[in-house]
């Protein structure tokens, strides 16, 4: 005899069912999966949906969209090779790494206060590498692997060292600390997540690891910008122009440019002679201010910054600087404070402000 088992407690005998009833039972039944189906195929629609922009492959270029003031060459105070500007409570710090400290200026460019010296003790360093801000401190990276915390008043406050290299850094709204892997061959993922007392949580971000890829990939997240009202984060990449939206530890956004804006050459080393791949651009800032996105990047031997909608991630504005400036900070509004150093000469470390009409 042939059963079939409709709920816990009912069990109807299949042959002494009517043609009807066993027609309408198949086509509820077949109703049911499909309702099914299209459920789990929604959920896959909503959870796995990455929204995709392009940027136009003609964008006009605003080459006047900004006004320049020199402020005064740093190498006056005796500064030297900056690798980290920041500005909190209209002063300007400098990470410096010749001489070594976290220096506090004031918005005319002059020295008011120093921390910091030479060594791989607590609140000392050993190789500056950049210098963020979230929340009235300053986080400073150390030889790709130590964050030295100081506060507004150059205040040390404490140290933790990482087992892995790291290009960039970034605080969320909980005092959680987000990293970004350097290597590809450490992990599969982009980023690694520490809680607010410094212990590993876990890791997220899926690579897009190629089957053939080279083990000196530049597929490494460059820079990030962490968005406060949305507790999100933004990352810009080292080998090509993407930029990527991750909320709730999960890639939403991709912003994507199909000309090929970061072209990969070939050039011969000058000492050794021997021919390496060189990305011929990179991101330099990544800043998330109110609503909109700010991102500048060199190109070639020029440097852009492109301003998106953070809502829709379109494309407004696309400005293209006459200098190239290697270290970039926010002020207030379209306000930024930029270093400009000579090519040649190390002396010539010109503080500037740019204001993005």
């Amino acid at each position: 005899m042939y059963k079939i088992l409709i709920t816990e407690r009912a069990v109807i005998d299949v042959k002494k069912l009517d043609l009807v009833t066993k027609k309408r039972i198949g086509e509820k039944m077949k109703k049911l999966l499909s309702i099914v189906i299209l459920l789990s195929m929604t959920f896959l629609m909503l959870t796995g949906e990455v929204k995709i922009i392009n940027v136009p492959e003609k964008v006009t270029v605003e080459t006047d969209g900004f006004n320049e003031v020199f402020v005064r060459n740093l190498a006056e105070e005796g500064l030297f090779r900056i690798f980290g500007i920041a500005l909190l409570d209209d002063h300007i710090f400098i990470l410096n790494a010749k001489p070594v400290g976290l220096y506090m200026l004031d918005l005319q460019g002059k020295t008011i206060g120093k921390a910091g010296r030479p060594g791989e003790g607590p609140g000392e360093f050993r190789d500056p590498v950049t210098l963020k801000k979230f929340r009235g401190k300053l986080l400073c990276l150390d030889f790709f692997t130590k964050i030295v915390f100081y506060d507004r008043e150059l205040k040390f406050l404490k140290e933790k060292k990482f087992p892995t290299v790291f290009m960039d850094l970034a605080e969320n709204n909980e005092g959680k600390i987000i990293l970004p892997f350097r290597q590809v061959s450490q992990t599969d993922k982009y980023f690694v997540l520490y809680s607010k007392d410094l212990k590993l949580l876990r890791h997220f971000g899926n690579r897009q690891v190629q089957k053939k890829q080279k083990k000196m990939s530049k597929d490494f997240v460059f820079n990030l910008a962490y968005d406060p009202e949305n507790d999100g984060i933004w990352a810009a990449f080292g080998d090509r122009y993407d930029l990527s939206y991750y909320e709730e530890e999960k890639l939403k956004v991709e912003i994507r440019e199909k000309n090929g804006c970061y072209k990969s050459i070939k050039v011969k080393d000058k000492k050794t002679g021997i021919m390496e791949t060189v990305i011929t651009g990179r991101p330099i800032k990544l800043d998330i201010i109110k609503e909109k996105i700010y991102y500048f990047y060199r190109k070639d031997k020029d440097l852009f910054c492109d301003i998106f909608n953070k809502n829709s991630c379109k494309l407004m504005r696309r400005i293209k600087f006459e200098r190239f400036y290697r270290r970039i900070a926010h002020h207030k509004n379209g306000i930024f404070y930029a270093i400009y150093s000579g090519l040649e000469n190390d002396e010539d470390y010109q503080l500037c402000r740019l204001e993005l009409k």
